[in-house]
């Protein structure tokens, strides 16, 4: 799913096996950003990984190196990633990467009621329905200064049948937004992972620009 039936294309990746182990991976899916002039065609950095004991042979950097000729003669602009902590300073040292800091994380306890707001299980029969496609349509119809993601309702009915996570779509007169869950030393909670400002003329000069993290 992830690498193979992106609507945007197929992964491009690289691994190194040693005596028929798979000791080292990288890959970057292909991805759509919309800046000030319009939409892109770039990617996301993902599964860079390499098997214990094999960390000092310098699989990261080759791998990196090749893919990233790939992409780049493939025409994609750029490549945005999320990396952990062991893993930031080899890809600003090494490989060229920036990085603005660590990601802002905001806890909350649920405060609204739900009132006006209208919540979908995410399952196969919603993303294949018009409805669907009328609650999608139009995400990317605001003006941006930054890159953002370019959420389109092909692209989103591929991201959100992702096979090992299970969605819920909120909607109300105003917004879409995302939601999944997650739990942590035993507490269960909701992580809002996308929203958007629904295409109104009345709200194209109040734009809300959201960032989905990390795939």
């Amino acid at each position: 799913w992830l690498y193979d039936e992106n609507p945007y294309g197929p992964a491009i990746q690289r691994g190194v096996d040693e005596d028929g182990v798979r000791v080292a991976h990288y890959a970057l899916i292909p991805q759509r950003y919309r800046g000030p002039e319009g939409v892109v065609p770039a990617a996301f950095s993902l599964h860079a990984v390499t098997r214990t004991g094999t960390q000092r042979k310098g699989y990261f950097q080759q791998l990196g190196a090749e893919i990233y000729e790939e992409a780049s003669a493939a025409g994609w602009r750029f490549s945005s990633g999320v990396c952990n902590d062991k893993s930031i300073g080899a890809v600003t040292k090494y490989m060229g990467w920036k990085t603005p800091g660590p990601l802002p994380v905001r806890l909350c306890v649920p405060m609204h009621t739900g009132s006006g707001v209208t919540s979908h299980r995410v399952d196969p029969d919603l993303l294949g329905s018009e409805r669907f496609a009328e609650l999608t349509a139009g995400l990317d119809d605001f003006p941006v200064e930054h890159w953002t993601n370019s959420y389109t309702t092909e692209y989103l009915r591929w991201r959100l049948a992702c096979p090992s996570t299970e969605f819920a779509l909120h909607s109300s007169d105003d917004l879409v937004a995302v939601s999944t869950t997650d739990t942590r030393f035993g507490v269960r909670a909701a992580v809002i992972r996308a929203g958007c400002r629904r295409s109104r003329a009345t709200m194209v000069d109040r734009p809300v620009q959201v960032t989905w993290p990390s795939w």
